[in-house]
């Protein structure tokens, strides 16, 4: 096997914690937290993809739940202004920096990602590779995002290693020959002590 040579991050529930975003949202407007989430997941894979719009999702979620009141700016960046930082990804990564090569590969809209960065929620580090999965139609687990991601830093598969929250995300990662860690967003100390034994870090 081959040395992995570049890690590849998830952002929401790996470098970010954006499932407790929508939770304090939901809060906010008095309407249920868990019914909140679940309207999100269920149109994520469009957001992700680029096919659908926060622009498009905004009165769908407002119809849903007729809140008493609206959030004073638009849903997207009420959303991205609750995100918070996994601190420990966050110093991980600034760490990696150096040792080997660093990448992003998340399902998120482009608005989303544009504020995460605006806001400072990821490292400022050189990345090798920052693949968003709507800028190019398709969404992890799909193997053409796994293929673009391994192109665009001139690597094999099993050179790679993939953190991310989702399961299903990390065994199609590794289906497709590369490493991968299923990141605990609640317990981020143990899932980075993980990523370095694979890496084989101290």
């Amino acid at each position: 096997m081959q040395k992995i040579n570049t890690v590849f991050f998830d952002i929401g529930g790996v470098i970010i914690d954006h499932i407790a975003s929508v939770r304090n949202t939901a809060v906010e407007l008095g309407i249920s937290a868990d019914a909140a989430v679940e309207l999100f997941k269920k149109y994520a894979d469009g957001l992700d993809r680029g096919t659908f719009s926060w622009a498009d999702f905004e009165p769908i979620f407002y119809d849903t739940f007729n809140p008493k009141k609206h959030l004073k700016h638009a849903l997207v960046r009420e959303f991205v202004d609750r995100f918070t930082i996994i601190q420990e990804t966050y110093d991980f990564i600034h760490e990696l920096e150096g040792e080997m090569g660093v990448g992003i590969l998340s399902n998120v809209a482009e608005d989303v990602f544009s504020s995460i960065k605006e806001r400072g929620l990821i490292p400022t580090i050189h990345y090798e590779s920052q693949i968003i999965s709507s800028s190019i139609g398709y969404i992890k687990p799909e193997k053409e995002i796994f293929d673009i991601a391994s192109k665009s830093v001139l690597l094999t598969p099993s050179q790679l290693l993939l953190v991310d929250d989702k399961e299903i995300n990390t065994q199609a990662a590794m289906s497709f020959g590369w490493s991968a860690v299923l990141f605990k967003t609640k317990y981020p100390r143990e899932s980075i002590i993980e990523v370095k034994q694979v890496l084989a870090l101290k």
